[in-house]
Protein backbone atom coordinates (compact mmCIF):
# COMPACT_ATOMS: atom_id res chain seq x y z
CA UNK A 1 0.00 0.00 0.00
CA UNK A 2 1.15 3.12 -1.05
CA UNK A 3 1.84 6.46 1.29
CA UNK A 4 -1.27 8.36 -0.94
CA UNK A 5 -3.49 5.37 -0.36
CA UNK A 6 -2.19 5.21 4.11
CA UNK A 7 -3.20 8.79 4.43
CA UNK A 8 -5.87 9.00 2.09
CA UNK A 9 -8.37 7.97 5.02
CA UNK A 10 -7.30 11.40 6.36
CA UNK A 11 -8.15 13.55 3.97
CA UNK A 12 -4.48 13.55 2.90
CA UNK A 13 -3.68 14.14 -0.71
CA UNK A 14 0.04 13.68 -1.75
CA UNK A 15 1.90 14.74 -5.18
CA UNK A 16 5.46 14.45 -6.03
CA UNK A 17 5.95 17.19 -8.19
CA UNK A 18 8.92 16.33 -10.79
CA UNK A 19 10.12 19.54 -12.05
CA UNK A 20 12.85 20.11 -14.26
CA UNK A 21 14.13 23.23 -16.17
CA UNK A 22 12.79 26.53 -15.53
CA UNK A 23 14.92 29.37 -16.27
CA UNK A 24 15.99 30.82 -13.10
CA UNK A 25 19.62 31.88 -11.41
CA UNK A 26 20.02 28.16 -10.37
CA UNK A 27 22.69 27.45 -13.26
CA UNK A 28 24.20 31.02 -13.18
CA UNK A 29 28.11 31.08 -12.70
CA UNK A 30 27.58 33.06 -9.67
CA UNK A 31 25.63 30.33 -7.96
CA UNK A 32 26.65 26.88 -9.31
CA UNK A 33 29.86 26.00 -7.47
CA UNK A 34 31.30 22.62 -7.94
CA UNK A 35 33.98 21.43 -4.82
CA UNK A 36 36.29 18.41 -5.98
CA UNK A 37 35.44 14.97 -4.09
CA UNK A 38 37.82 12.42 -3.07
CA UNK A 39 35.43 9.79 -5.07
CA UNK A 40 36.85 9.55 -8.24
CA UNK A 41 33.34 8.23 -10.19
CA UNK A 42 31.41 10.91 -8.76
CA UNK A 43 34.06 14.00 -9.77
CA UNK A 44 33.82 12.92 -13.16
CA UNK A 45 29.65 13.48 -13.06
CA UNK A 46 30.40 16.98 -11.61
CA UNK A 47 32.79 18.29 -13.56
CA UNK A 48 30.60 17.40 -16.91
CA UNK A 49 27.93 19.30 -15.25
CA UNK A 50 30.03 22.29 -14.37
CA UNK A 51 30.71 21.81 -18.24
CA UNK A 52 27.07 21.68 -19.62
CA UNK A 53 25.54 23.95 -17.14
CA UNK A 54 26.10 27.26 -18.17
CA UNK A 55 25.31 25.97 -21.66
CA UNK A 56 22.02 25.57 -19.92
CA UNK A 57 21.73 28.99 -17.69
CA UNK A 58 19.06 31.16 -18.99
CA UNK A 59 17.64 28.63 -21.81
CA UNK A 60 15.65 26.54 -19.74
CA UNK A 61 12.49 26.67 -21.32
CA UNK A 62 10.21 26.66 -17.84
CA UNK A 63 8.82 30.08 -17.00
CA UNK A 64 9.01 30.09 -13.24
CA UNK A 65 5.77 31.87 -12.25
CA UNK A 66 3.76 29.36 -14.84
CA UNK A 67 4.97 26.32 -12.78
CA UNK A 68 4.20 27.51 -9.27
CA UNK A 69 0.71 28.82 -11.07
CA UNK A 70 0.23 25.25 -11.83
CA UNK A 71 1.36 23.23 -9.00
CA UNK A 72 -0.96 25.65 -6.81
CA UNK A 73 -3.55 25.13 -9.62
CA UNK A 74 -2.98 21.01 -8.66
CA UNK A 75 -2.83 21.59 -4.89
CA UNK A 76 -5.75 23.87 -4.76
CA UNK A 77 -8.04 21.30 -7.32
CA UNK A 78 -8.68 24.60 -9.70
CA UNK A 79 -7.64 26.16 -12.97
CA UNK A 80 -5.85 23.68 -15.28
CA UNK A 81 -6.60 21.43 -12.84
CA UNK A 82 -10.15 21.71 -11.76
CA UNK A 83 -12.10 18.87 -11.69
CA UNK A 84 -9.38 16.30 -12.10
CA UNK A 85 -8.54 13.93 -9.70
CA UNK A 86 -4.55 14.56 -8.50
CA UNK A 87 -2.40 11.89 -9.45
CA UNK A 88 0.78 10.32 -6.78
CA UNK A 89 3.27 12.20 -9.80
CA UNK A 90 2.41 15.11 -11.40
CA UNK A 91 5.37 16.59 -14.63
CA UNK A 92 5.97 20.19 -13.82
CA UNK A 93 7.70 21.64 -17.34
CA UNK A 94 7.61 20.49 -21.19
CA UNK A 95 10.94 18.54 -20.47
CA UNK A 96 9.44 16.61 -17.18
CA UNK A 97 6.78 15.66 -19.47
CA UNK A 98 9.69 14.29 -21.70
CA UNK A 99 11.26 12.48 -19.07
CA UNK A 100 8.66 10.63 -17.33
CA UNK A 101 7.09 9.70 -20.69
CA UNK A 102 10.82 8.22 -21.95
CA UNK A 103 11.15 6.31 -17.94
CA UNK A 104 7.58 4.40 -18.14
CA UNK A 105 8.01 3.15 -21.99
CA UNK A 106 11.47 2.22 -20.79
CA UNK A 107 9.82 0.50 -17.54
CA UNK A 108 7.48 -1.05 -20.01
CA UNK A 109 10.07 -2.30 -22.42
CA UNK A 110 11.51 -4.04 -18.78
CA UNK A 111 8.33 -5.83 -18.19
CA UNK A 112 7.66 -7.09 -21.66
CA UNK A 113 11.32 -8.26 -22.03
CA UNK A 114 11.21 -10.15 -18.54
CA UNK A 115 7.54 -11.11 -18.23
CA UNK A 116 8.36 -14.57 -18.90
CA UNK A 117 10.78 -15.27 -16.29
CA UNK A 118 8.43 -12.70 -13.38
CA UNK A 119 5.32 -15.50 -14.18
CA UNK A 120 7.30 -18.37 -14.02
CA UNK A 121 7.47 -17.87 -10.68
CA UNK A 122 3.69 -18.52 -9.75
CA UNK A 123 3.01 -21.99 -8.74
CA UNK A 124 1.30 -24.75 -10.77
CA UNK A 125 -1.98 -25.27 -11.06
CA UNK A 126 -4.89 -22.41 -11.46
CA UNK A 127 -5.29 -19.12 -9.55
CA UNK A 128 -6.98 -18.72 -6.56
CA UNK A 129 -8.37 -16.45 -4.01
CA UNK A 130 -8.28 -13.04 -5.43
CA UNK A 131 -5.92 -14.17 -8.79
CA UNK A 132 -8.24 -16.45 -9.90
CA UNK A 133 -10.47 -13.01 -11.33
CA UNK A 134 -7.32 -11.83 -12.78
CA UNK A 135 -7.35 -9.11 -10.57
Amino acid sequence: MSLQEQVAQFGIKLVDFHIRHFRTKVLSQSNLKFKATAIEEYQRMLDYLAAVAPAMDNLQPGDPEKGVARMIDVLMQEGMAKGREIPSRVPIGSDAVQIMRDFANNFLNIVDEWEDLSASTDRDGPKEGVWAGGA
